[in-house]
């Protein structure tokens, strides 16, 4: 049937080329989309049509659309380019005329004037409020992001409070990404978990996603935070497909138009103002302990046990904890002197602050204490150095045990001779070890050979009984060939 089209039916001609441009809404509605269909009658190819910018609408190539008639003989092929227009504000808007050049010449579409209204209230979705804005005249005025900080002057290395928030109002918006920010000159906490709720600004009542963290800057001096940057995608309702298919008629009704509407996600990326902080700079006159630590803070330190022997581990645990910046903040720590022998120190951070453990062995019975430690930190209420000792511990260290066996894990270590305690030589590790093998591999019996299977002779004889067969069969084979006498008695 189509080949029969084809060579029957007359086609267009050059003549027959029309453009037209028109819209499937209008008026169209603040966060609703409108369908702009550019037609172009009369021609087998065209490529896609860029559109200019139009003034208060953001628009987005769907693809294109292809119809064929034939009517009295006649065929024709209309070639169609739809484009989504997005609303961005609400106001008298024109769409342009367009130039299409085809085949040479030039074609214009008409111009098309086109009314956004204020959305209605109720719209619903993973993230919707349910009261229109009064008197909203753009989109940005219905979704936008604010980025706050709680203090706009700190010092170095203090902790600041970050809060960004997304605001919509009667739009459904959806896979909302966190926030990304410029953050030069500051370290960035990981973000906690999105607040939402609802918040009221200016008469109406918005719906709030809130995301927090902490920042610290490292530098001092005039410095920005932000813009902070978010991406989400916001469903604009459209009634194209519906009304496309079901050829208007009783679905003209508004009822059934809401009823049957659908909704297109469209990706927007919006962005907030930044936000200026002065930073300063830490007084001189730090203290020989200063930890590096910024805001206020409390140390603690336990000591366990309090009464040893000679060789046996002690445990001392260090915690810091209260408003600042953990993470640059230094922990003090023991090193060996002459009456103890100290271990590396285990660091780890929980949600009350950040805690040291480090084993100390008394090496003689002299040893009546572990020193006194100090922590000092920058406090920004005072704004002045602060200074918190805790200890020295008293210890009660006795003699060890001749027999006693070292502990477990911690070698013991040599006393001098001089109070009685015998050496203890150091053992070259490795030489009483033997390793776990993580993998057996074939397992055989002890002294176990191949060629001492019965398995494998029978292979053999097997293989030389086919070889010896095989033979016999190409010698039988090439005399009945070659020996005419043989063949003529067979």
């Amino acid at each position: 049937m189509i080949l029969f089209a084809m060579l029957v039916v007359r086609p267009l001609q050059a003549d027959d080329v029309g453009v037209e441009a028109r819209l499937d809404v209008n008026p169209v509605a603040l966060g609703s989309v409108t369908r702009l269909m550019i037609s172009i009658t009369g021609v087998d190819a065209l490529d896609p049509i860029d559109l200019p910018e139009i003034d208060g609408f953001e628009s987005r190539f769907v693809g294109p659309k292809t119809q064929i008639l034939i009517v009295n003989g006649q065929y024709s092929r209309t070639l169609s380019f739809v484009y989504n227009l997005y609303p961005l504000k609400v106001g008298d808007f024109v769409i342009p005329s367009l130039a299409i050049p085809i085949d040479g010449k030039e074609y214009q579409t008409q111009s098309i004037p086109v009314k956004v209204i204020d959305a209605p209230s109720g719209a619903s979705g993973n993230l919707s409020a349910q009261s229109s804005l009064a008197g909203a005249t753009k989109l940005q005025d219905k979704i936008f992001v604010v980025m706050n900080t709680a203090k706009h002057e700190a010092w170095v290395g203090e902790k600041i409070p970050v809060i960004i928030k997304l605001f919509v109002d009667s739009l459904t918006v959806q896979n909302i990404e966190f926030p990304q920010f410029e953050h030069d000159g500051f370290s960035v906490d990981d973000y906690q978990e999105p607040r939402r709720y609802q918040q009221s600004v200016g008469g109406a009542r918005y719906e709030v996603v809130e995301f927090r963290t902490f920042v610290y800057p490292a530098r001092a001096g005039s410095l920005n935070l932000g813009p902070a940057k978010i991406v989400c995608e916001v469903l604009f309702r459209s009634n194209v497909d519906s009304f496309d298919s079901l050829g208007g008629g009783m679905f003209e009704d508004s009822f059934f138009k809401n009823f049957l509407s659908t909704y297109e996600a469209h990706p927007m990326r919006l962005e907030s103002a930044s936000v200026p902080i002065q930073i300063f700079s830490l007084p001189e006159g730090q203290p020989k302990s200063f930890s590096g630590g910024v805001g206020h803070f409390d140390f603690q330190v336990t000591v366990s046990p309090s009464e040893v022997k000679v060789g046996d581990p002690i445990t001392l645990r260090m915690r810091v904890s209260g408003e600042g910046d953990w993470k640059n903040l230094s922990m003090p720590s023991l090193k060996d002197t002459e009456q103890f022998k100290t271990y590396e120190p285990q660091i780890h951070q929980d949600e009350q602050g950040k805690v040291l453990e480090q084993v100390v062995i008394p090496k003689t019975i002299q040893m009546k204490e572990i020193p006194a430690i100090e922590v000092s930190y920058f406090d920004t209420t005072s704004k002045m150095y602060q200074t918190i000792t805790r200890g020295p511990f008293p210890l009660i260290v006795k003699e060890a045990d001749e027999a006693a066996p070292a502990v477990v894990g911690i070698p013991m270590v040599a006393q001098p001779s001089s109070i009685g305690v015998p050496a203890v030589s150091s053992e070259r590790f490795g030489q009483d070890i033997s390793f776990i093998k993580d993998s057996l591999g074939d397992l055989q019996p002890v002294g176990y050979r191949t060629y001492k299977n019965i398995s494998f002779w029978m292979a053999v004889w097997f293989l030389l009984a086919f070889w010896v067969a095989g033979w016999i069969w190409y010698q039988t084979t090439h005399r009945l060939k070659t020996d005419q006498k043989l063949a003529r008695r067979l």
